[in-house]
This record gives structure tokens, C-alpha cells and sequence, in this order.
């Protein structure tokens, strides 16, 4: 695999962990609260809501799921770094974040499109083209790639 490759799976792999984290305790928080409040209606009101305890924990079950999915995905996706080149796609990933917001592109469409220029394998992906049009992550992008060779 060559570098520019490993540099943008390693920024993908790292920048969908930061986007999904806050979704990620929203979940959990809304599941707590979820079987919070199912367990006082079923104590206060009526066992009747135990069927909603059901529904509750199939949609817990069913987050679980998901969660394992996308985190066993996003491991397999990311190469093996050292703290050097983790240091790195960190910083890269910092001002990524600064340009997108000043053109107003959105976490999600990003991570899209570098997902799909890191399942294409093509030579010129949306990383190396969005570092060549912001003179700051042009040689930004290079530092993260060289580090990977």
C-alpha cells in the first residue's frame, strides 16, 4: 500500500471517530434516560409498560449492533501508526476542519467523500485535491503522507 494511500485511510479512520462521537453519547445518554423512564413507568403506573421495556432494549440491542459495525469497520480501514504519524493526521485533521467550515462543507459530506476515494483507490482523491486548493493544507498533506513512508 502506498503512502498516500495509508495517509488517507488513516485520516478517514480517525476523522469518523471524531464525527461520530458526539452522535455515539447522544445514543447512549438517550438510551439511559430511555429505560430511566420505562423503568418509573412500569414501577409508578402499570406493568403493561414492560412491552415498552421491549422496545426500549430492542432498540439498544440494535444501536450495539451498529456501533460494533461501524467501529470494526473503521479499524479495519485504519493502518497501523506510530505516536509520530497519529501526531500528525491529528494536526492534518484540525485544519481540515478549519478550511471546510469557511466553505461551509459539512462533516458527513467530507467523510463521504473520502470514504469513497479510499474504497475507488484512485490516484488523485478529494484529500490531496482539497490540500492543492488551500495553500495551508498543501504542504500540511505532503508532512502526513511523508511521515507514512
Amino acid at each position: 500500500m502506498d503512502a498516500t494511500t495509508k495517509a488517507s485511510r488513516a485520516v478517514l479512520a480517525e476523522f469518523a471517530r471524531k464525527t461520530l462521537r458526539p452522535y455515539e453519547i447522544a445514543g447512549i445518554g438517550l438510551f439511559i434516560v430511555g429505560l430511566i423512564g420505562t423503568a418509573w413507568l412500569i414501577s409508578s403506573i402499570s406493568a403493561w409498560w414492560w412491552l415498552l421495556m421491549i422496545v426500549v432494549i430492542g432498540y439498544g440491542l440494535i444501536g450495539s449492533i451498529a456501533w460494533l459495525v461501524l467501529h470494526f469497520t473503521i479499524d479495519k480501514i485504519k493502518p497501523s501508526q506510530t505516536a509520530e504519524q497519529a501526531h500528525a493526521v491529528k494536526q492534518f485533521i484540525v485544519k481540515v476542519d478549519k478550511v471546510a467550515d469557511t466553505i461551509g462543507l459539512t462533516q458527513f459530506a467530507l467523510i463521504l467523500r473520502i470514504v469513497g476515494d479510499v474504497m475507488g483507490r484512485r490516484d488523485r482523491n478529494v484529500l490531496s485535491e482539497f490540500a492543492d486548493d488551500s495553500m495551508a493544507l498543501k504542504d500540511e498533506f505532503k508532512a502526513v503522507i511523508n511521515v507514512f513512508r
